[in-house]
């Protein structure tokens, strides 16, 4: 069995062969990936990784310094569905993936976005950019 990742800047750590036992505050989109793409893919990640500024990202794979954020279509205001932000909450998370955003590029860390849709109708998708970006 994999070991976790230590990190001490995690409230908690997850280990990718271990995750129904190790995760805390997950959602139900990102146990799906985790099930269907990281593990899929024999990918060692932290969960809830944070940045020095505080912002919390949902992956961070540091075999290939890459960071994931799995956006929910309501809750980040998919173009694809929302022309525009409908409430102060979805603003609200624009702005604060903006931040994350910026943060990622000041820093040199690739940052992959991936939408609630494409992870649940398109995988096909996601794992070719997956493998692409992680060299698989």
């Amino acid at each position: 069995m994999t070991q976790p990742i230590k990190n001490k800047n995690k409230k908690h750590i997850t280990n990718k062969d271990n995750v129904k036992k190790n995760i805390y505050n997950t959602s139900k989109l990102e146990y799906y990936f985790i099930k269907n793409f990281l593990n899929v893919l024999k990918i060692k990640y932290i969960h809830q990784w944070k940045s020095s500024i505080g912002k919390i990202y949902d992956f961070y794979l540091p075999e290939s310094k890459i960071l994931i954020e799995i956006d929910g279509d309501y809750y980040h205001t998919n173009p694809n569905v929302y022309t525009v932000p409908i409430n102060e909450m979805q603003k609200k998370n624009i702005i604060n993936d903006k931040i994350k955003n910026e943060w990622a590029i000041s820093n040199g860390i690739v940052l992959l976005r991936f939408w609630e849709f494409d992870i649940y109708f398109n995988r096909s998708k996601i794992m070719k950019i997956l493998k692409s970006k992680i060299m698989i």
